[in-house]
């Protein structure tokens, strides 16, 4: 018998969590004195913000491709609509 799992969805949007991350890593890299470890965090917190930009357009993209998915289904719909009618009615 499989488990059921209990899927819950994130209170925020992945944009601002990376968002979030990047804020806190940055905050926590002035913390400390200049090392290895502040240069990690700073690239950590680009990386973030560029995956975050990412997601963004990611996410941009993928309405316009649902707006032009339903644009096209009601193009074919309305022409096979036409097709059927007779020609005096067109």
């Amino acid at each position: 018998m499989s488990s059921l799992r209990n899927h819950a969805r994130p209170a925020s949007s992945l944009k601002e969590r990376l968002l979030k991350f990047a804020e806190d890593a940055r905050a926590a890299a002035q913390l400390i004195a200049p090392s290895r470890e502040q240069g990690e965090l700073l690239s950590r917190a680009q990386r973030a913000e560029r995956l975050a930009s990412a997601a963004d357009q990611l996410s941009t993209h993928r309405l316009k491709l649902a707006a032009l998915s339903l644009r096209t289904q009601r193009q074919r719909l309305r022409g096979r609509f036409l097709q059927t009618m007779p020609p005096r009615h067109r």
